[in-house]
């Protein structure tokens, strides 16, 4: 009996189902906070140190003119105003030809024979021509311009001049040309694209747009009695009536100096103003301009 006892007890000490074993509390996590920088006091402006100073805005012309402007209207190119063009530039004088206005200036064997008019007048002749806004402000190809006494353009279609250079540093440096006393010239298209606002195409409803602006505050036409264009000048006019027009007839140039004028040639500039119509200007008139 008591054997029994003892064998019934331990079996009720030891033979139950397993305990679970506790679950583990991992101990908590603590991240450490940086300290905080040590405040340190904003420094005082100083004064000693040379700050950039902005690039000026380039210089535009404005009359009275430093330099010298010629305009010719088409037809035939005479001696005498080469000749004068040439004298102003000097016998040593650098010119840049601008040919770019004619469709025949794409040829490289026309490009070539371009210079010989001009060798025996000037000192040194280069001759500069793209139709890629992007090539006429590469600095290579604005060397010749950066160093030139004279610049010529020649003619054609002034929308060919005005989409290749208008918008670039070409003309930033025809401007710095007639500031540094030297003279722009252009025949036909190379003259109406001399003005700000220009007359591309069109008579006698002009489409207008903008040139190189070394003639301010005007707008000049060319072959102007020849194709009879003065209802498209007095049609611009209308449209600005601040400026003054000036109509240049074929085989006929018109001198800019200062604020003075020469007509040279063989027919006639005409004034024009939109309130007060169209007066001819006879070759060797001199006078006030614009």
């Amino acid at each position: 009996m008591r054997r029994a006892i003892i064998v019934v007890m331990a079996c009720g000490l030891g033979c139950g189902a397993p305990q679970p074993e506790p679950a583990r509390v991992d101990p908590p996590v603590i991240e450490e906070v940086p300290e905080p920088a040590p405040h340190e006091p904003t420094p005082p402006p100083r004064f000693d140190i040379p700050r950039p100073v902005p690039p000026a805005p380039p210089r535009r012309v404005s009359f009275p003119l430093a330099g010298t402007v010629l305009a010719h209207g088409g037809g035939p190119l005479r001696a005498d105003v080469i000749q004068r063009f040439c004298r102003v530039c000097g016998p040593s004088g650098r010119l840049v030809l601008i040919p770019t206005a004619a469709e025949g200036a794409d040829s490289p064997a026309t490009l070539e024979k371009l210079p010989k008019r001009w060798l025996d007048r000037v000192g040194r002749v280069d001759v500069l021509h793209t139709l890629d806004p992007e090539r006429a402000n590469e600095p290579e190809f604005l060397a010749p311009l950066r160093d030139a006494d004279c610049v010529w353009f020649g003619g054609g279609a002034q929308g060919r001049l005005r989409d290749a250079y208008v918008d670039t540093d070409v003309k930033e440096a025809l401007h710095a040309v007639l500031l540094r006393g030297g003279i722009v010239g252009g025949y036909s298209a190379g003259a109406a694209i001399l003005s700000d606002v220009i007359i591309r195409r069109g008579n006698p409803d002009p489409v207008e747009d903008v040139g190189f602006g070394v003639l301010p505050g005007v707008i000049v036409d060319q072959h102007f009695l020849a194709k009879e264009r003065e209802p498209r000048l007095l049609t611009m006019l209308s449209r600005h009536p601040e400026r003054i027009g000036y109509g240049i007839d074929e085989d006929t140039a018109i001198l800019v100096h200062g604020s003075t004028y020469e007509v040279i040639g063989n027919s006639v500039v005409r004034r024009c103003e939109h309130a007060k119509g169209c007066k001819s200007l006879e070759a060797g008139a001199k006078g006030s301009f614009p």
